[in-house]
């Protein structure tokens, strides 16, 4: 069974728009917590780890040339690669599933609301308007940063 791979909307909210991915080619194996694509915005780019080991078995091409489709619809359509994987029970040990997930959000919420706060020195909700008060942060610390505090890019 493949393993769709792609960014969720906690990613897309946190990062803003992006301008396209750097996916590697069916075949490439991939390995858990390790760089298997990149979002690009402009001539910077955030390294995404995998949460998963793997071969390549798709990419989405769609995705990859229309990055909007991405963030219009992240866990249908906007994916954007499947992996055959190597050992999906061994993987699925280290990664946060179900409430667990929900209880880690809550607490990355939180603490992003922190980090806006302690920027631009107001108190700020990142859940209001559907979260995009994160994008507040990038013409005070830049893209990259929140990617390395929040989804531990590489």
């Amino acid at each position: 069974t493949d393993v769709c791979v792609g960014i969720d909307d906690f990613a897309l909210r946190l990062m803003g728009p992006v301008d396209g991915f750097k996916l590697p080619l069916v075949g490439h194996e991939v390995q858990q917590g390790q760089t298997g694509f990149k979002a690009q915005r402009g001539a910077d780019e955030i390294a995404l780890q995998m949460p998963v080991s793997g071969t390549v078995s798709a990419i989405n091409l769609a995705a990859r040339e229309k990055s909007n489709l991405v963030s219009e619809d992240p866990y249908a359509s906007g994916w954007l690669l499947k992996l055959q994987p190597h050992n999906l029970r061994h993987d699925l040990k280290f990664l946060t599933i179900g409430s667990e997930s929900v209880d880690w959000l809550n607490r990355e919420i939180y603490r992003l609301n922190r980090e806006i706060e302690s920027i631009d020195g107001r108190a700020n909700d990142a859940n209001a308007g559907g979260g995009s008060n994160a994008a507040a942060l990038e013409p005070l610390i830049g893209w990259e940063k929140p990617g390395r505090l929040f989804l531990h890019t590489i």
